[in-house]
């Protein structure tokens, strides 16, 4: 899901808001980051080879310019999606077991 401009605003403003410290790259030490322009999914990982409904965290990613270590922020505390997403997902995965 590509992320609004709005998003990509409201996204920046918590950063700046919740980033304490240092913005070093812990790998390399760069200050040079990258933000993602779109919203990707992190899936629950089942080993089944048709995997069954599964929870989902929607994440944006901050990937260091230089080595590519890269940071995941969950995309519903940062502000940009509602919660009800998530608890979505959830009653899913309890009416499939």
């Amino acid at each position: 899901m590509e992320l609004s401009q709005e998003q990509r605003k409201k996204f920046d403003k918590w950063l700046e808001f919740n980033w304490k410290g240092d913005k070093k790259c812990p790998i390399c030490l760069s200050r040079e980051w990258n933000i993602s322009d779109r919203i990707f999914e992190l899936r629950e990982f089942t080993g089944e080879e048709t995997p069954r409904e599964v929870m989902v965290q929607p994440i944006v990613i901050m990937s260091c310019k230089r080595c590519g270590f890269n940071v995941f922020f969950n995309a519903i505390g940062a502000g940009l999606l509602p919660p009800k997403n998530q608890k979505n997902a959830r009653e899913k995965e309890e009416k499939n077991k």
